[in-house]
């Protein structure tokens, strides 16, 4: 027999994935775990401060704002030199070409990036960190469920001090719109269809530019990132892409094309933050 500890929404993990389905696709799980083992001297499995202290903060240094790759996935390379890491995806619609400091990637031993296997990876990650008092340890990552409808953006955010400036990563996330005080659905459904699986791009970043293909580049202070994108699946924007500036330029052309209405964006970046724009009618 065995006791088992659990922490519900230990953390959550915004990142960026690759499928060969889809591409790119912005991601947030909440992340939920479970430790089996027997009792310490203190009469605990382990502490709970230990828990969120020592394993939320090797998850949140390791994979949360990176690109997760599949390693067993047909047309990934992956080239490692002393300072940079480039990652080439060869397809014919999905495929793209970046380059970045290791720590903005991380690779795992799977054919498909999903829940169950970044579980997995979690679990052969934390286990041998973990007291010899305990022998195993599970994840569950979990998708939100909202009342409404969600969009899944990648971007980078070149001026940000920690992990936000790595330029492939990304989150899922809700909106909500009101207009003069009333949820409107259909502008958030337009608004979550247009930013499906999209790579939210500010345009003093873009290097190059042809119907097919964009190119980001710049540097931070982790290093400097490249990114090749195809068009179809980039927008441009004429600021950075911060939730706050997300928020802001989602309500300005909402404004636009209805002046006379008042607009009220709720825009999240992930789960359970974000940032509120607000236009008074125009008078």
């Amino acid at each position: 027999m065995a006791l088992t500890l659990f922490v519900e929404n230990l953390t959550v993990l915004d990142c960026s994935l690759l499928s060969a389905d889809q591409g790119i696709q912005g991601e947030s799980w909440r992340v939920d775990i479970e430790l089996d083992g027997e009792l310490d001297q203190q009469s605990m499995l382990l502490d709970f401060g230990e828990v969120k202290k020592q394993i939320k903060r090797h998850i949140d240094a390791t994979l949360d704002h990176t690109l997760l790759l599949p390693a067993r996935l047909p047309g990934l390379l992956i080239e490692k030199e002393a300072e940079q890491t480039r990652v080439v995806f060869d397809h014919s619609r999905f495929g793209f070409e970046s380059s970045g400091p290791a720590q903005a990637y991380s690779l795992l031993d799977c054919e498909a990036i999903t829940a169950e296997s970044v579980a997995l990876h979690l679990q052969q990650l934390i286990l041998p960190l973990l007291p010899d008092n305990l022998q195993q340890v599970r994840f569950t990552l979990v998708n939100e469920q909202v009342d409404g409808v969600m969009y899944q953006y990648s971007h980078g955010l070149k001026k940000h001090s920690g992990n936000c400036q790595r330029i492939v990563h990304g989150h899922r996330s809700t909106i909500r719109i009101f207009r003069n005080g009333e949820r409107d659905r259909q502008a958030e459904s337009a608004w979550a269809t247009r930013w499906q699986n999209i790579y939210l791009g500010t345009a003093e970043d873009v290097t190059g530019y042809t119907e097919h293909q964009i190119d980001f580049a710049y540097s931070s202070n982790q290093g400097h990132f490249t990114l090749r994108m195809p068009a179809a699946r980039c927008e441009i924007l004429d600021r950075d892409t911060t939730v706050e500036e997300l928020a802001r330029y989602i309500t300005e052309q909402l404004h636009d094309q209805h002046p006379d209405a008042e607009w009220r964006v709720q825009a999240f970046e992930g789960i359970g933050k974000g940032a509120i724009y607000r236009i008074p009618p125009r008078r």
